[in-house]
């Protein structure tokens, strides 16, 4: 195993597609700081820290496993472990762990350089998480998507095939968070304010009809806490500039973040028990 990992952290070092994704990754941390210049304001720089999660890193996690293990079939590399005795299990958990230490990487580029740059715009974290416990959700958010990622890799011979499964994967569930998560933030109540004709401020709280039963707000929530689109919008939203005058959306995002590692975990163990008894099973060529 560690002969493995050793490999497979040298190899890593020279590997271009990974050089990309750290340029692409600090790029994209500059292009947010930037681009929110004219509303310093109203956006706190927690919104930017997890923006890339929330946004970007699936497709860029994916384009990397997708192309890095999957050069592993096509040059033979896999077969050739093999031959030399080295165990299946080991095998893939070596190159999971290379693809979570590569996901924390490009991670850890983006949030360094936008705390670098963006506290000085910004200011300092100001929402219902600290630093530590965002990056404690983002060690368990990457770790789902190289689990799922991983999967898929190494379960298709052609890398070509893993590229194209894991993109289409992430697309669709990018666009599913995009409807259940409308669902699942959606508020129990419309509040307007007006002033009545004495002049006073009045608040008016009325029931939302569109607002889910209880048994379809399960259900939206159980696939938006399944997925780790759903996963990052989770805390992404916790850190967005409008929870901390909201009361009920205060309380939802915290119930939101107890509940959603119980179904991240969840992922990562059956993902990864999946992923080692297909390839136990698989035929190397």
């Amino acid at each position: 195993m560690f002969k493995l990992l050793n490999a497979n952290f040298y190899k890593l070092k020279k590997d271009k597609i990974f050089l990309v994704m750290i340029l692409i990754s600090f790029v994209l941390s500059l292009f947010a700081v930037y681009r929110y210049q004219s509303m310093v304001d109203s956006i706190v720089i927690d919104r930017i820290i997890t923006e890339y999660m929330a946004n970007y890193f699936g497709i860029i996690i994916a384009i990397f496993i997708s192309v890095y293990v999957g050069k592993e079939y096509t040059g033979g590399t896999i077969r050739n472990k093999i031959i030399s005795g080295h165990k299946r299990m080991h095998i893939y958990l070596a190159n999971l762990i290379i693809s979570i230490f590569a996901g924390l990487v490009l991670e850890a580029i983006y949030i360094g350089t936008v705390l670098l740059f963006g506290t000085k715009i910004y200011g300092n974290l100001q929402q219902l998480m600290s630093l530590g416990e965002i990056f404690l959700y983002t060690i368990l958010i990457v770790t789902v998507y190289c689990s799922i990622y991983n999967l898929i890799t190494m379960f298709c011979s052609d890398a070509s095939i893993a590229l194209v499964v894991c993109i289409i994967l992430f697309v669709t569930m990018f666009v599913v968070n995009s409807i259940v998560s409308q669902k699942v933030n959606t508020s129990k109540y419309i509040v307007s304010t007006y002033y009545d004709e004495q002049g006073q401020h009045v608040i008016d709280k009325q029931p939302n009809p569109n607002y889910p039963e209880e048994k379809e707000l399960r259900i939206y929530k159980t696939i938006y806490f399944l997925i780790p689109t759903g996963q990052a919008d989770v805390v992404h939203m916790a850190c967005s500039e409008s929870s901390i005058i909201d009361e009920e959306k205060v309380n939802k995002i915290k119930e939101n973040l107890t509940e959603m590692p119980k179904y991240a975990l969840g992922l990562i163990l059956v993902s990864n028990i999946v992923g080692l008894y297909f390839f136990k099973k698989q035929e190397i060529r």
